[in-house]
């Protein structure tokens, strides 16, 4: 690509004589570094096209527009350098951040004025500037090394307008020379690894979860490992979903049916492919042609995983004698919440009962019918259910019922020798009865 118009002819006149005017300006369309976007990862070398030429948008200077072999728009990186029309190209050194700044936010990536050839044109125009910026020449300089001489960057006329854009764009991309890629990867974030009991108390469910990255991140995939049957994700409005966007927050939901054991574990794996944009330069075999700078995209496929656990919330319920501490068959209990319904109730069995997946809250345990032998028990014990998960035990205990003495009247102390004396009275009548029957 090259500069053709009032603006190189200014340049050449600084230091090649009138004479050679003529021959110079026949020479006038050459190469230069360009740099373009692909979207597939940087190929070892590339084949040059060959250049065109654009409208005289600025200072009545018209400016080659090159292509590689394949049709793809590429940028130039110096302006005056001849083209390898055709050649070979082989990728060396990465460009710094405020090329790829430019690429980025320029043509074709960005539409600048809505017209493709003014766009390209700007976006030239702007990585010129950037260089000769960063190489110390100043808008007025005059050197036969620099870019773009006053006429582009100060005085020639713009009846376009595209010289404010050029140098916007220009400012923009200094500020981000020092930008360095970003890791392709992504950190998985958590609001924590414990899960949680619904309110209605049928699944448990994890807080939110996200991913952050300052690279480009497709469509997360996610999965579970080593968790129960019926594990699944959903958004935050609660859709079930296998994949989401990078900017999406979800969830993991467990059934409560689906738990087992008191305790549980289990991990997830979330999958995406990264991606950044970058650039570099590729180099003819002849030092003296132009190199050209072409930005393309890489990938890496990264998955992450992290880990959730649930401990089940519970309450494990005895009934006790209160003089043996031995636990009794035979109560009628319930378990109350704190607005009064029986959310539980049973008959005591001389085992503990034990009530799991309570939803955190305040409790209260009754007893309805006391075991047969025992006195009821008017005791109302509370208790609460946390988000420890942790296995409370709660205890109620029944006294016996006492035996009734029976009063001591001393009725019973006269009643041997009453009977004793009346068998003897009997027995005497008898003896005298048969002694005169005989006589």
């Amino acid at each position: 690509m090259s500069i053709h118009g009032g603006d190189s002819m200014k340049k050449r006149l600084l230091h090649i004589s009138k004479v050679l005017f003529a021959i110079v300006m026949s020479f006038m369309l050459v190469g230069m570094n360009t740099v373009t976007a692909l979207t597939t990862n940087a190929p070892d070398t590339v084949k040059m096209g060959v250049e065109t030429l654009s409208p005289k948008y600025l200072g009545g200077t018209e400016i080659g527009f090159v292509t590689l072999a394949d049709g793809t728009v590429v940028f130039c990186l110096k302006a005056l350098a001849p083209t390898p029309n055709h050649e070979t190209l082989t990728r060396g050194e990465e460009v710094d951040g405020g090329v790829r700044y430019i690429l980025q936010h320029g043509y074709p990536n960005v539409s600048i004025t809505g017209e493709a050839s003014k766009d390209r044109y700007i976006t030239q125009i702007a990585l010129w500037w950037y260089l000769d910026r960063i190489n110390g020449y100043g808008d007025d300089s005059l050197s036969p090394d620099a870019n773009l001489s006053p006429n582009l960057k100060i005085t020639g006329e713009d009846p376009y307008g595209v010289r404010p854009k050029a140098k916007s764009l220009m400012e923009q991309a200094l500020q981000h020379r020092n930008d360095k890629l970003p890791a392709l990867d992504f950190q998985l974030k958590t609001e924590g690894s414990a899960l949680t009991l619904s309110a209605d108390g049928t699944y448990y469910q994890s807080g939110l979860i996200w991913i952050t990255s300052n690279a480009k991140v497709s469509n997360l995939v996610v999965s579970a490992n080593g968790a129960p049957e019926g594990t699944k994700f959903v958004d935050q409005n609660g859709k079930e979903k296998t994949t989401f966007s990078p900017n999406d927050k979800f969830r993991v939901i467990v059934p409560a049916s689906s738990v087992k054991d008191m305790t549980l574990e289990f991990s997830i794996g979330v999958g995406a492919k990264v991606s950044t944009d970058t650039a570099y330069v590729y180099k003819p075999s002849d030092s003296k042609k132009q190199s050209i700078a072409i930005t393309y995209t890489k990938s890496e496929n990264v998955t992450k995983t992290t880990s959730f656990n649930l401990i089940r919330t519970g309450v494990k319920i005895s009934k006790q004698d209160i003089a043996t501490n031995k636990e009794l068959a035979g109560a009628k209990l319930v378990i109350k919440d704190q607005n009064g319904n029986v959310v539980e109730e049973w008959v005591s069995t001389g085992e503990p009962h034990y009530i799991y997946d309570l939803p955190t809250g305040t409790y209260t345990l009754e007893e309805v019918e006391a075991p047969e032998g025992y006195q009821l028990s008017t005791e109302k014990i509370e208790f609460e259910i946390t988000k420890d998960g942790l296995v409370k035990e709660v205890v109620m205990y029944n006294s016996a019922v006492p035996e009734v003495p029976v009063p001591d009247t001393g009725v019973n102390d006269g009643v041997l020798p009453i009977a004793g004396a009346s068998m003897m009275i009997l027995g005497i009548g008898l003896v005298y009865r048969h002694a005169k029957k005989r006589a």
